[in-house]
Formats: structure tokens, C-alpha cells, sequence
């Protein structure tokens, strides 16, 4: 299994199955090669054939592409953080703003899951702030997440949300948001 993959696994393997029931025939079977006699395919024949099996196979294509948005996803990360970072901190809305955040992982509605970040942790700056809360199990972090950020509409103008597996087994949610 990827660790720290954005996308669950189970899409990837969706699309697979996708791909597989309208394509007929499975990546496993044989690809028939044009042969110029009844002996055994040379070996130019037998590379047409491996070559012609991988091109009909989705898989490989569907992991690399997996692997390029998660690398574009990664960068995307990391300048939202860089961002974050280089702000100014303006004191008073920060902790105005810092309050209301906590309020909502409060809130009755989100309480009435009865899923709570082992840790959790909020600051603001100027213009945006960083939410940071961390779970045992990765579906609890999902809707915990769901449920947190549909608190805070009046709030955030907008919010950039991940969820990542880590290689201990606890899932880091992460999430960006941008001042209303």
C-alpha cells in the first residue's frame, strides 16, 4: 500500500475495475502475435506481444498518473504552507478568529459523533489559518473533517483540506483556511 497517498486507494482500484469491464479482454491473457511460421514466436514477435500486453493494461498508466498528482498535490501543499508561513501574524483577528475555530470543534453538532482528534491544533495570521488535528483511524478523520469544515462557513472564506495516512498508522488532517 502508497503511504501518505491524498487518494484513497479504493478509487484507484474503482477505475481499474471500470477500465477492466469495458475492456474485454484482462490484462493477463495472452496477446495473440502474427507469427510467419507454426514454430514458437521469435523473440521481436515475443517483445511485440509484451509490448502490446502493457499497452492494454490500465494499471501502470493509472499509477503513474496517481503518482504525478500526488506530486503535484505535494508541492501545492507545501506552497499553501510557505504561504502560511511568510504571513504576518495581525494579533487581534488571529485570536478572535482562533477562538470561533475551536468553538466549532466544540460545537454540539460535531460533538454528537463522538469522534475527536487526539490532537488538534489551530493558528491563525493575517489572512489564513492552520488547522492540524490528528486520528487513529483514518474514517474518523474523514468525517470528523466533513463535519468540522461545514462549521466553519462563517468563518473561512474558503479551505484547502488534506488527509494523509502516516507510516505509524495515525492519519493527519490538515487543513488551510483563507479569511472571510
Amino acid at each position: 500500500m502508497r503511504l501518505g497517498m491524498i487518494f484513497p486507494l479504493a478509487f484507484v482500484g474503482a477505475l481499474v475495475i471500470a477500465v477492466l469491464v469495458m475492456h474485454p479482454k484482462m490484462p493477463n491473457e495472452p496477446v495473440a502475435a502474427a507469427t510467419t511460421s507454426a514454430a514458437a514466436p521469435d523473440a521481436s514477435n515475443k517483445a511485440r506481444s509484451a509490448a502490446a500486453m502493457m499497452a492494454q493494461d490500465p494499471l501502470p498508466q493509472l499509477l503513474a498518473q496517481e503518482d504525478r498528482v500526488l506530486e503535484e498535490r505535494t508541492r501545492y501543499l507545501a506552497a499553501l504552507e510557505a504561504a502560511y508561513r511568510a504571513e504576518p501574524v495581525e494579533s487581534q483577528w488571529a485570536a478572535v478568529t482562533e477562538r470561533a475555530l475551536v468553538d466549532v470543534s466544540r460545537d454540539d453538532a460535531l460533538a454528537a459523533t463522538r469522534i475527536k482528534p487526539d490532537a488538534w491544533s489551530v493558528q491563525c495570521h493575517s489572512r489564513s489559518c492552520k488547522m492540524s488535528a490528528v486520528f487513529g483511524d483514518y474514517d474518523d478523520a474523514q468525517d470528523w473533517a466533513n463535519f468540522f469544515l461545514t462549521g466553519t462557513g462563517g468563518i473561512l472564506a474558503q479551505a484547502e483540506l488534506s488527509v494523509r495516512r502516516d507510516v505509524d498508522g495515525t492519519t493527519h488532517v490538515l487543513i488551510f483556511g483563507a479569511r472571510r
